[in-house]
C-alpha cells in the first residue's frame, strides 16, 4: 500500500512540475508578445507623429 501511495505522489508531483514549467512558458512566451507589440505600436506612433509633421510643412 506504501508503495501505491508513494507511485501516486511522484506521479501527482511531476504533473504539478510539468503544468508549472508550461504555465511559466506561457508566462515568458506572452510578456515577449507583448514586449513587441509595445515596441511596434511606439514605431508606428513616431512615423504618424513624422508624417503628421511633414503635412503641417
Amino acid at each position: 500500500m506504501t508503495r501505491e501511495v508513494s507511485e501516486q505522489l511522484r506521479v501527482s508531483t511531476d504533473l504539478d512540475s510539468s503544468e508549472n514549467q508550461f504555465s511559466a512558458h506561457q508566462s515568458s512566451s506572452t510578456i515577449f508578445n507583448l514586449s513587441i507589440l509595445i515596441n511596434t505600436l511606439q514605431e508606428l506612433k513616431a512615423i504618424s507623429l513624422s508624417y503628421e509633421k511633414a503635412l503641417k510643412i
